[in-house]
Formats: structure tokens, sequence, C-alpha cells
């Protein structure tokens, strides 16, 4: 079922001190394609709980899940902005990225306006945590390696290598790696910092034991990181 959406503001103005009634001219009115709001992306898609929000010069006009998303909406004319976010809200930590991007649309009276494509971008920080080597097989099931942003943190297990979202405190940021647990019997601890993480960014850390002079010696290295792919709306 086709679903339709209408906002239409019709000003009338009583001029005063006068002894007949004036009406201004009704505003122009135009139409706005929302069907034209999908996404093709090659690792990642818009799905059924992404937002977006609609908002005109005066406010907000609407908002929906993109699965609830009306097949055209009618608007008075002017100047809007389509707001397309992954999360109705932007945790501090998550396993899940936080995408969003806008598009800038103008209605003209008696037209269809079809949006352009509006790219979302991720707005998080990426880091996960692998082990490699001989520390593999030595840890106990308690190890646990803690991933910490300011206050915010988030503990990972020793074979959970999927990524943690953090939002962001500033342009750069610093990440505290914690890993803690028991290594060939003995309690162990390692801790280091991570810094220079910006928007977008993944790091992968890699955490290793090696020996020296017969004592256990613990290290993390960053493999790399890349820039995530953008997640194109059309």
């Amino acid at each position: 079922m086709k679903r339709y959406f209408s906002v239409i503001v019709v000003a009338l103005s009583l001029l005063l001190g006068s002894c007949e009634n004036r009406t201004e001219e009704p505003v122009g009115v135009g139409t706005l394609d929302m069907s034209a709001i999908t996404a093709t992306v090659s690792t990642r898609a818009l799905t059924d709980n992404w937002v977006v929000t609609l908002t005109g010069e005066s406010g907000v006009v609407g908002e929906w899940r993109y699965a609830e998303l009306p097949e055209k909406v009618e608007l008075r004319e002017g100047n809007y902005t389509i707001d397309v976010a992954s999360h109705s809200h932007f945790a501090e930590v998550s396993r899940e990225g936080y995408f969003v991007g806008s598009e800038e649309v103008t209605i003209v009276s008696g037209k269809t306006t079809t949006p352009d494509a509006v790219t979302c971008r991720i707005q998080s920080l990426k880091v996960s945590v692998v082990f490699e080597g001989e520390i593999v097989e030595a840890m106990a099931d308690d190890c646990q390696t803690t991933i910490s942003l300011g206050e915010v943190s988030l503990s990972v297990g020793k074979d959970d290598a999927e990524p943690v979202y953090f939002r962001p405190l500033d342009v750069t940021n610093t990440l505290h790696i914690d890993f803690a647990g028991t290594v060939d019997g003995a309690a162990e601890h390692f801790a280091t910092d991570i810094a220079g993480v910006k928007v977008g960014q993944w790091r992968k850390i890699v955490i290793k034991m090696t020996y020296e002079d017969g004592e256990r010696v613990f290290g993390a290295s960053i493999v790399g990181w890349s820039q995530d792919d953008d997640i194109y709306v059309e």
C-alpha cells in the first residue's frame, strides 16, 4: 500500500485597521519522492531500523524508520534537510559502528523533487584485539582484554576478535588496552596506550608473548588501520 504524508501550511492574515479582510496567497506545495532513498553498499546495507529525519526551516517535519518511509511527502515549498543515521542514539561504546549523513533538498511548488545521493560516513572509532604466537595456546579462559576510551570501557574474551566501536571524545583520541588473565598457569597483566586515533580509523591490536632471558615479555603492535567504506544512500 502506498503511503503519503502531507504537510501543508496556508498562512492567513487579517489586515488591521481596515474594514476589508485580505487573505495572503497560499504558499505553494511540492512533493518529495521519499522512495528514492535506498542503499547499495558492498559490505554494509541500510537496514529497516535506520532512521531518516526530514527537517524544514521551522523544525523537524517527520522522522521514520527506513522500513516505514512514506512513498511521497507533500511539503510547503522551501529548503529541507534529509538526515540518515544508522541508530537513533550514538552510544559511547558499542559492537556496531555509528553512521550518519545528510543531504539538502529544495521543494518547488507543483513539482516532485528526487533527492540526490546521501553519503553516510562512520563517526566511530573502531578497534579490535587479536592474539598471535605462543600466547594463543598458553592463555586460560579467564584471559580478557579491556579496551577503554576515557571513562568508558568494554571487555572482550581471548577468542573475541569482533570490533568495538567508541564515540570519540576529541579529534584525536587515546585508547587504553589492558590485558589480564592466566598464562601458562601464572597470573599476568599487560597494558598499553594507542594514541592518535581518529574518527573512521580502525586500530587492529595484535598482542604477542616472547621470552627474554627466560622471562615472559608481552607486547602489542598495530598491524594496520584503514578508513571504513562510505555508505552511499541513493
